[in-house]
């Protein structure tokens, strides 16, 4: 069996429980409101690194190609054998993404947090360290539309109605509902999704 075959199973592993991530979690718990779209759309794109080191070298081709592929707006780059923690993998992510001359915006996931992780990290729980880079064009577009802002109808108060009321951030506005779902749903129950999903993820085989 070719080197290629034979790490192709593994790929697919990876793969996998990143896909049942984004569409157990991401998607189901309204973590982000384009996830689901971009998804449906075919304009995600990800890639395998089985190595243990992430350098923009090796992956400046796959950048490249991201960054002329115009029916891409979202793109992964998943490292299960990262031996790096989340503030590791975030201040990589900003280094790749600004090689790139701000084409990109850059987020990390990563498996191990805290037990009193803010919502931000508990949520990127994802089952392997992996970088999320955005095309940034793609982002402000979505940013600049009417209304440009994501809130949940049950926590609106009169006020905010009212005309001329400041409009929250989007950013911000995320940030708050997924604060909310963590809160309503409870750590413990989040987290054994999150266990269930990242349980299958990849080990590496040594001999």
């Amino acid at each position: 069996m070719s080197a290629g075959r034979s790490r192709a199973p593994l790929i697919d592993e990876v793969v996998e429980s990143h896909e049942r991530y984004l569409v157990e979690v991401v998607e189901r718990f309204s973590l982000c409101p384009w996830a689901k779209q971009t998804r449906l759309q075919n304009r995600m794109r990800t890639h395998v690194v089985l190595g243990d080191a992430l350098c923009l070298e090796a992956l400046a081709p796959v950048f490249e190609g991201w960054a002329r592929d115009k029916t891409m707006d979202v793109g992964f780059v998943i490292a299960p054998h990262f031996g790096g923690g989340f503030d590791a993998l975030a201040r990589l992510g900003e280094d790749l993404a600004g090689s790139f001359g701000g084409r990109f915006l850059s987020a990390a996931f990563h498996p191990n947090a805290n037990a009193n992780a803010g919502a931000v990290r508990f949520f990127r729980q994802a089952p392997h360290p992996t970088l999320q880079l955005v095309r940034r064009a793609r982002l402000e577009a979505l940013r600049a539309q009417d209304p440009p802002h994501y809130r949940d109808i049950f926590t609106l108060v009169p006020a905010d109605l009212e005309p001329g009321a400041p409009v929250e951030p989007i950013a911000a506005s995320i940030l708050a509902r997924n604060r909310q779902t963590l809160r309503r749903r409870g750590r413990a129950d989040l987290q054994q999704i999150l266990d269930a999903i990242k349980g299958r993820r990849y080990v590496q085989r040594r001999k």
